[in-house]
């Protein structure tokens, strides 16, 4: 290479947000501009994912220069061109095709696949076991990191704790391969794969998201060994930060690891309350699991017990993806990263080596086929129907009569929506896992009914007596999958020892479910008729109008029979309640308890003004009093302006008759 060509090569040393905004980057980790920006996960560094200014950072020279001599050693380097005549470093001519035209290697059906069968590229690698080394000078700054990680002691509490009290809730990590591979990686005399660092991001990202649900009823101390849960919190996000940098850098593929630890990234900002960062994170996961073919099922060429083991654990990884990937789209409205079109990828099997069973008993991963298969049938359901700018009664209840008849009967017994408990005493967690299933069921029956909400009553009378039947079930059926919600939010939490958490379901699904109580009874002509309040028994969600309409079959009668005005506002105040006692610990449930209490203050109001007298009555004097107060409610008048008061009459809140000139 000439010196003109090297001299027009410089490794960036800004993070990549000031290196594309031209912006003057001071360095460090998060960099001045990116703390301003309130986007400090977007700081990131190509070259050396450290700051030369940190306090673990005065090799970061060495450390970038030696990232790009591995990157050149494997003819990818991370090195940004600053113009020129356009020459092209990278020797394009010895990548491959997948690298330069990003074909996916697991397809039997692109470009790439067709060369393959011409023999023209050479055989798919994907399934592969890599075994990238890292150079000399990237490897200072991971082991340096890898040194610097909280104690041992520590995070093999952290790692006992996640497996007897955290993994039940997604079963992200299989526990004996992964405590095989957590004991093989201390005893091992020095990093030097990415694995190897990509491994250490995974146990730092456990440590850092089981903080997440400590104190505990198991564990009530805020300190571990003498080092407070915060602290540890903030080592363990921050080197996982910086060890993760290494490896995207080092491997752009990645591998199920990063996807593990990713998603534990994801799950952990929902717990902070950081929804933005976690659906970045989720996204981040999905690109990985593209990458190296998670979404498409093995070729049966690639066999083997060793291969056969890890399908089945890319089958559990993808499961999850896939689910945390659905209640992301359908409970905040974005659009799915994972296509049905695409993914090929079988559901788990029951049964896993490495696993002990109760013969006869479910699973420990079924409660997640589950919700794999609940994501599904919604999805397809919202392929079938396409995109909708205003609500079809006619098709929501259709996409509900199947739910009804195809996906509910398929539920085992040990997890239908009215449960057979025999295995609850042998199982660990079942009835936990079964909370977590209702929560789910429960909810996308409410996202299916919700757009109704925003339906006008004008717009509802205009429809024939027929629909506006349907519309007054959907209503009900809304109504019964709202307060199911909350009923299996409120078992989780007794579960759980109805303590702090930041077990984001629990949070999430009872504010929401909470909020759509509240919309369902102050519908027009719902919860606000004087003479359905005054009843309390009965508001008009469960009145016998609209007889044109009924249900063959209703699943949610069974389960959730009262429906009454007075259950439903029980069950918003015991939603507040259960949000303002989290609120301590948890800002999530802190904004929906602030929200709740609003939507309440407003109930309040109106009741007092219902309350209060809006006729006149007789003093102790016989004379008649007016309150100033309910004169623009009785007389539809204004209240009296201060500019209209003269000296001849002193004006107060309450004046009898006899104090008027009424002439």
């Amino acid at each position: 290479m000439s010196s003109v060509s090297r001299r027009k090569q410089r490794i960036v040393s800004s993070c990549i947000p000031c290196y594309t905004k031209k912006q003057k980057c001071n360095r460090q980790y998060p960099c001045n501009h990116c703390t301003r920006r309130h986007k400090v996960e977007e700081c990131a560094y190509i070259a050396d994912p450290r700051s030369s200014h940190s306090p673990q950072g005065q090799g970061g020279v060495a450390a970038g220069a030696g990232l790009a001599q591995y990157n050149n050693q494997r003819q990818t380097p991370y090195v940004i061109n600053d113009g020129g005549d356009g020459e092209d470093d990278r020797a394009s001519n010895q990548e491959t095709l997948a690298d330069c035209f990003g074909y996916f290697e697991g397809s039997q059906s692109n470009t790439l696949e067709l060369l393959r069968r011409f023999g023209v590229e050479q055989s798919n690698n994907l399934y592969g076991y890599r075994n990238d080394e890292l150079c000399a000078e990237v490897l200072a700054t991971a082991r340096q990191e890898i040194e610097s990680m909280p104690d041992r002691l520590i995070l093999d509490f952290l790692v006992q704790y996640f497996f007897r009290e955290v993994n039940w809730m997604y079963q992200l990590v299989h526990a004996p391969t992964f405590l095989t591979q957590y004991e093989a990686w201390w005893k091992q005399a020095s990093v030097t794969r990415v694995l190897d660092v990509e491994f250490a991001v995974l146990v730092l990202e456990i440590g850092a998201y089981v903080t997440q649900f400590l104190p505990s009823p198991s564990y009530m101390a805020d300190v571990i060994r003498g080092v407070p849960l915060a602290d540890i919190r903030l080592h363990c996000t921050g080197s996982a930060h910086v060890l993760g940098t290494i490896c995207s850098q080092a491997d752009v593929a990645g591998s199920i690891i990063r996807v593990q630890h990713l998603c534990l990234a994801a799950l952990r900002g929902q717990c902070e309350g950081n929804m933005k960062a976690s659906w970045q994170k989720t996204a981040s996961a999905v690109g990985v699991a593209h990458m190296i073919g998670i979404h498409r099922e093995l070729p049966n060429s690639v066999s083997g017990e060793k291969v056969d083991f890890e399908t089945e654990m890319r089958r559990r990884l993808f499961c999850n993806l896939y689910i945390i990937d659905f209640h992301f789209a359908a409970c905040l409205d974005r659009p799915p990263t994972l296509s049905d079109r695409f993914c090929t990828t079988a559901p788990p099997k029951m049964h896993v080596a490495l696993d002990v069973d109760n013969d006869g008993a479910p699973a420990a991963f079924m409660e997640r086929v589950l919700q794999f298969k609940l994501a599904q049938f919604w999805n397809r359901q919202t392929s079938m129907s396409g995109p909708q700018d205003s609500y079809e009664p006619g098709t929501a209840e259709s996409r509900y009569e199947r739910f009804c008849t195809e996906f509910l009967p398929q539920v085992p017994a040990p997890f239908a929506l009215i449960p057979n408990e025999k295995w609850d005493q042998v199982i660990p967690k079942i009835d936990q896992q079964r909370q977590l299933l209702h929560i789910a069921i429960y909810s996308s029956i409410c996202n299916n009914f919700r757009s109704l909400l925003f339906l006008k009553s004008a717009h509802i009378r205009i429809f024939p007596e027929y629909q506006q039947g349907i519309i007054h079930q959907q209503k009900k059926s809304l109504t019964r999958a709202a307060l199911g919600t909350l009923d299996a939010v409120k078992r989780l939490h007794q579960l759980l020892g109805a303590t702090q958490t930041r077990l984001f379901p629990i949070v999430f699904h009872t504010f929401e479910a909470a909020v759509l109580l509240w919309a369902l009874t102050h519908l027009s002509g719902t919860g606000r008729d004087a003479d359905a309040r005054s009843r309390h028994e009965r508001s008009d969600i469960d009145s016998p109008e609209y007889s044109s309409f009924s249900r063959p079959i209703d699943p949610l009668e069974l389960s959730q029979t009262n429906i009454s005005h007075s259950r439903c506002v029980e069950a918003i105040k015991e939603a507040h309640e259960r949000l303002e006692a989290l609120a301590v610990s948890n800002i999530v449930a802190a904004a929906g308890a602030r929200t709740l209490a609003k939507l309440l203050e407003q109930d309040n109001g109106t009741a007092r003004l219902r309350s209060e007298p809006a006729s006149v009555h007789t003093s102790p004097s016989n004379s008649t009093i007016f309150d100033a107060k309910v004169l623009e409610q009785v007389f539809d008048l204004p209240l009296p302006s201060p500019a209209l008061m003269n000296e001849d009459i002193i004006w107060s809140p309450n004046m009898t008759t006899s104090d008027i000139n009424m002439n």
